[in-house]
Parts: structure tokens; C-alpha cells; sequence
């Protein structure tokens, strides 16, 4: 595995371990959300991560609040609190806006480790570009797919700090494992409900079929019987 990886991890597992203990009980809740709604995971699964965004990126650009003041709290609240709404009103739109602030973070790293000048032009632009794109296209398929995959992450989280180990490697294992389990779940579900949903569909088909077949059969014996009168 890429020692840039587990350096990348490195803050992320620093932060965690500054965190209260319930915050670990929070993911594990957080985890089984997404798990029990399966695609409907979706709306708090973009809520979150738009709220999340949007407020740390309106935190990072309005700078560190001095002791006791309100600003930049309440702005990158708002802007929380605007991506948490956009989340849950526009899942799919939100999906595709993450897979592209995803694939634009990827294109800057790749282009800032291989070297290439201008890494938020030539790497990040495109990248990010080609992942809104595919995730937009993709909608229905990121529904089924990243509910779970949010899941696993949250539940390797959530492991990580209530037993203490903060290990890159291990937690990469951890997300692989979880997501081993979560997606195939996941993907039979969906498909259990799709085949339900088409089954549904063709018995209505048949109920109103037989209904005008019903109707035509009724039109022609009144037909009929008026003609012999």
C-alpha cells in the first residue's frame, strides 16, 4: 500500500482521536442508519456530507474565530445547515457534486505527487469534472452503492476509536471488510425490491386487462340483448 495513503490517513486519525468517546457511539449509530435504509440512505447520508463540507470550507476561508466570537460560527452554521437541506431535498444532485469534490481532491493530489505545474488546473478541473459527470449519469447505481460504503466507513471510525487503535492500515482493512459485507447486502436488496416493484406492476397490468376484458365482454351481452328487443 502507497505510504502516501496511510500519511494522507494520518490527520484524519489524529482528529478522531481528539474526539469525545460518544462521538464513537454516534458513528456506530450513523453506520446502522444507513444500513437499515439502504438506497433511502442516501438523503442524511448527502445531508451529512454536505453540511460537513460546506461549513468546514466556510470555517477555513472566514479563518479561526478569536475566544468568545460568533464569527465564523454562524456562517459556516448557515452554510451547514444550506448543505444539510440541499442533501435531503436533492440526494442524487448532491451525490454527484461529492463525487466530484472527491475527484477533484484526487486530481490535485496525483498531480501535485507526480509533478505536474498547475495542479488545480490540469489536476484537480478535470478530475473533478469527469467524477460530477459520472455520478451524475450514475445516480441510481451511487444510491444503492455509497449508503453502504458511508456505512463501512463510519463503522471502521467508530472501531478504530473505541478500541483505541489508530492504525492507517488497519483501518483501510476495516472499511474493505465492512464493505465486503455492506454492498453485496445492499445491492440484493435493491434488487429484491425491484423484483417486487416489477412483480406489483404486472399484477396491476393483469387486473386491468382483465377489467376491460370484463368491460368489453359487458358492452357486447348489452349489445346484444338490445338488438334481440
Amino acid at each position: 500500500m502507497p505510504d502516501a495513503v496511510l500519511r494522507a490517513l494520518d490527520p484524519v486519525l489524529s482528529a478522531l482521536q481528539r474526539q469525545p468517546s460518544w462521538t464513537a457511539w454516534a458513528l456506530v449509530g450513523f453506520a446502522l442508519l444507513l444500513v437499515f435504509l439502504g438506497r433511502h440512505g442516501q438523503r442524511p447520508l448527502m445531508g451529512a456530507v454536505l453540511a460537513a463540507s460546506l461549513g468546514a470550507a466556510a470555517a477555513a476561508f472566514l479563518g479561526t474565530p478569536a475566544p468568545g466570537a460568533a464569527m465564523p460560527r454562524l456562517p459556516a452554521l448557515a452554510a451547514g445547515a444550506f448543505g444539510l437541506a440541499v442533501g435531503f431535498a436533492l440526494p442524487g444532485q448532491a451525490g454527484a457534486l461529492a463525487c466530484g469534490i472527491g475527484g477533484g481532491l484526487l486530481g490535485r493530489w496525483l498531480a501535485t505527487s507526480l509533478g505536474v505545474p498547475w495542479p488545480l488546473f490540469l489536476g484537480a478541473a478535470p478530475m473533478a469534472g469527469l467524477f460530477f459527470a459520472v455520478g451524475f449519469v450514475n445516480q441510481r447505481h451511487l444510491a444503492v452503492v455509497m449508503p453502504p460504503v458511508a456505512a463501512a466507513i463510519a463503522g471502521a471510525l467508530a472501531s478504530a476509536r473505541i478500541l483505541g487503535v489508530y492504525d492507517a492500515g488497519m483501518l483501510l482493512a476495516a472499511v474493505a471488510l465492512l464493505c465486503a459485507i455492506f454492498i453485496p447486502l445492499a445491492i440484493e436488496r435493491d434488487a429484491r425490491a425491484r423484483r417486487r416493484a416489477a412483480a406489483q406492476a404486472d399484477a396491476a397490468l393483469k387486473e386491468r386487462v382483465k377489467a376491460a376484458q370484463e368491460e368489453k365482454k359487458a358492452r357486447m351481452a348489452a349489445h346484444l340483448s338490445g338488438g334481440k328487443r
